[in-house]
């Protein structure tokens, strides 16, 4: 499934850039986002969308193919860029030894747009973890350079990591995004993703509230309080 798309994608230009840009922009002027940001403050609320994709019946979405190469991410590619994208080298290097893999787009030789991909349950902000009973992918660390986003990158690599999973023999892919990340879940939704729940949680008086705790349906899971020597490098939320 790694794939080096056509050329007859976006344009490249700075023109088409800046208007990529401004669409991603405006698709974060979400109205009660203050509200949400004053609540998180005040007693850690989050709400996030727990999204899936059933890779037992899964089809590939069509859509516009890009002018990127995207294939696995080496672990010295990773190192190497660790710091640009805001994240430890060591984590990294931690997580890739745990099973987890990154998949990117790449140009130019430097990765612009990468997802992480990992076998294990991630954490969720809050000191919570979520558990499934399923075989499952989990997707997280979803990024795109600035300068990229808009252009259609994050749902062509998650169709390509959608792709290997499925060779992989995994039941589903899985990730959990922050309510307030329009850009990602809009990503997620054109690449086939649909949401199972909406998890929201907060910690009052020390305590730890969180709606709902479990889910019968299919992907079934637990929400839990995380442990506390819980590792660094598990996969977290978006």
């Amino acid at each position: 499934m790694d794939k080096k798309s056509s050329s007859a994608g976006p344009s490249d230009s700075s023109l088409s850039r800046g208007a990529s840009r401004l669409r991603y922009l405006g698709a974060r002027a979400v109205p009660g986002l203050p509200v949400y940001g004053l609540l998180s403050r005040l007693i850690g609320y989050r709400a996030t969308d727990c999204v899936w994709v059933d890779l037992e019946h899964w089809r590939p979405v069509s859509g516009e193919t890009i002018a990127f190469e995207i294939r696995p991410v080496s672990v010295e590619e990773i190192s190497s860029e660790a710091e640009l994208k805001g994240e430890n080298p060591e984590d990294a290097e931690r997580a890739l030894g745990s099973g987890a893999e990154v998949l990117g787009a790449f140009r130019d030789g430097s990765i612009i747009s990468s997802l992480w991909i990992s076998p294990h349950p991630p954490s969720l902000n809050g000191g919570l973890k979520l558990e499934f009973d399923e075989r499952l992918a989990f997707f997280y660390r979803a990024f795109t350079l600035p300068e990229y986003r808009g252009m259609g990158l994050m749902p062509a690599v998650l169709g390509a990591a959608l792709g290997r999973c499925a060779l992989q023999g995994y039941r589903g892919a899985v990730a959990c995004i922050d309510i307030a990340n329009r850009p990602s879940r809009n990503a997620f939704r054109t690449a086939g993703f649909k949401r199972v729940v909406t998890i929201r949680y907060a910690k009052i008086f020390g305590k730890h509230l969180f709606h709902p705790s479990r889910r019968q349906e299919k992907p079934c899971f637990r929400v839990q309080p995380l442990a506390k020597n819980h590792a660094s490098g598990s996969p977290r939320s978006h």
